[in-house]
């Protein structure tokens, strides 16, 4: 299991314009294994991938508020990448947002605002039901 990756894409998005955009989840990586996860950018070339965030490890009990600025040129998917570390660890996201404008400072992001979707249930779900695939089991 350590070290199965899931991945969760986008569909294709257009160049992010003039002023980017910026895409917003909530993560919550807790347990003595965790293992990773990144977001990575990649264009209509398999080949052309780019990390823009990443975090390994336990990150504590709380969720946390992820910004990231995306000013890429190009036609592109965004990729969130969990690599299993362990089986005592959890790796999570929640709603799931892209705004047509640059990130705010994290104190000004009004959550009760923001329109997202919320993905936390159907990821824990397929990434259990990957995983008892991976050792055999039927479903």
């Amino acid at each position: 299991m350590r070290g199965y990756k899931a991945q969760l894409k986008s569909p294709l998005l257009p160049p992010a314009g003039e002023n980017g955009y910026c895409f917003t989840f909530w993560q919550h990586m807790f347990g003595s294994s965790v293992g990773s996860l990144s977001v990575i950018l990649q264009t209509t070339d398999p080949l052309n991938k780019i990390q823009v965030w990443q975090k390994s490890g336990n990150q504590g009990e709380e969720w946390q508020l992820v910004q990231i600025h995306v000013t890429l040129q190009k036609v592109h998917q965004v990729i969130l990448e969990a690599t299993v570390g362990g089986e005592t660890s959890e790796i999570a996201i929640d709603e799931i947002t892209f705004f047509d404008r640059p990130c705010l400072a994290s104190k000004s992001l009004s959550v009760g605002l923001t329109v997202g979707l919320t993905l936390l249930a159907g990821v824990i779900i397929s990434i259990f039901l990957f995983m008892m695939y991976k050792m055999g089991f039927t479903v």
